[in-house]
């Protein structure tokens, strides 16, 4: 797919080399967000699962602006 107006050459990379991975874990005083497939970032408590995290501590800490994903789904 190519926008309008665009017809510049492509240019290929690595998603590594354009984005940092924030691996700041350890933030048990915060609450638990999961990735949805359908709705994106959500409360894990607004989800009605029964799953339950006990160990926060491997959680991964997110930031307002950054990306986020789930390795499964993709």
């Amino acid at each position: 797919m190519r926008f309008s107006g665009f017809d510049d050459e492509w240019n290929e990379d690595y998603l590594n080399k354009l984005f940092d991975n924030r691996n700041e874990r350890n933030f048990e005083s915060l609450e638990v967000l999961s990735v949805t497939i359908n709705d994106g970032v959500l409360k894990r408590s607004d989800l009605g699962s029964d799953r339950k995290n006990k160990d926060k501590k491997s959680m991964k800490h997110i930031l307002k602006g950054d990306l986020v994903y789930n390795p499964m789904f993709m």
